[in-house]
C-alpha cells in the first residue's frame, strides 16, 4: 500500500503536469477576444472552465450522461455549459481533449477531423504513451485517483487488461494526427515521475 508521503508527491506530480498544460493554453489564448472553449469528452467535470475572464466552456463527453451531471451539480457561475448532444453547427477558437482521445473508440487522426467541423485555432490533447513502457512501469504511473477509478469500473481491477487497453496508442500517432489535418505543432511536453507516460500536444491551425 502506498504511504501518505508516496501519494502527496505522486499528486503534486500528476498537477504539476496538468499546471503545466494550463499554462500552456493561457501562453496561447491572450490575444483570443471572446474566447470559446470546447472540452470534448470532458467526463464528470470540466478541467479547463477558468482559463479566461468572462469566458464560459462548453462541456461535452460521447461517453457520459451530461444531462443527469448537470442536474446533481449545476455551475451556479454559469462558467460551464453541460450539455448532452455534440454542438453541430457551433465554432470555438480551443478545444481540448484531456485524455480522453484515447477513449473515442477510433484512430486518432479520425477523431481530430470530426474536430474540424469546430473550425479551432488551436487544439489540444493531454494523453499518455505506454507504447514502450512495460506492465511494471504501467501499474507504477497509473496511479492518480481518477486512474484507478477507470481501472476499477472499466477493467474490474484487471492490471494487464487496463495495460493492454492504454499502449495500443504513441505520441507519434497523435502527432501525425495534428499534422495530417492542418495543424501546425506548437507545444509539445512530457510530464516526469509517475506523469513520464503523459504527454500533451497544443496544435495551431494553418
Amino acid at each position: 500500500m502506498t504511504n501518505p508521503v508516496e501519494q502527496l508527491e505522486r499528486s503534486i506530480t500528476n498537477g504539476d503536469f496538468y499546471d503545466q498544460f494550463r499554462f500552456t493554453l493561457h501562453e496561447h489564448i491572450k490575444g483570443i477576444q471572446n474566447l470559446r472553449v470546447l472540452d470534448y469528452g470532458s467526463g464528470n467535470i470540466s478541467l479547463f472552465l477558468t482559463l479566461k475572464a468572462g469566458q464560459a466552456t462548453v462541456a461535452y463527453d460521447p461517453q457520459a450522461d451530461m444531462q443527469t451531471y448537470h442536474r446533481a451539480m449545476p455551475d451556479k457561475r454559469k462558467r460551464v455549459i453541460w450539455i448532452n448532444e455534440a454542438p453541430h453547427g457551433e465554432l470555438f477558437d480551443l478545444v481540448v481533449c484531456y485524455f480522453s482521445m484515447h477513449h473515442m473508440g477510433q484512430p486518432p487522426d479520425m477523431t481530430v477531423r470530426q474536430l474540424l467541423e469546430y473550425q479551432p485555432r488551436l487544439l489540444a490533447i493531454g494523453e499518455y504513451d505506454y507504447t514502450k513502457a512495460t506492465q511494471a512501469d504501467f501499474d507504477n504511473t497509473f496511479v492518480s485517483e481518477s486512474e484507478q477509478k477507470e481501472l476499477e469500473e472499466m477493467f474490474d481491477g484487471d492490471q494487464a487488461a487496463c495495460f493492454a487497453y492504454h499502449n495500443r496508442l504513441g505520441q507519434e500517432q497523435y502527432r501525425r494526427a495534428f499534422e495530417e489535418n492542418g495543424f501546425n505543432i506548437v507545444r509539445q511536453e512530457n510530464g516526469h515521475g509517475v506523469a513520464s507516460n503523459k504527454f500533451f500536444i497544443v496544435g495551431k491551425r494553418k
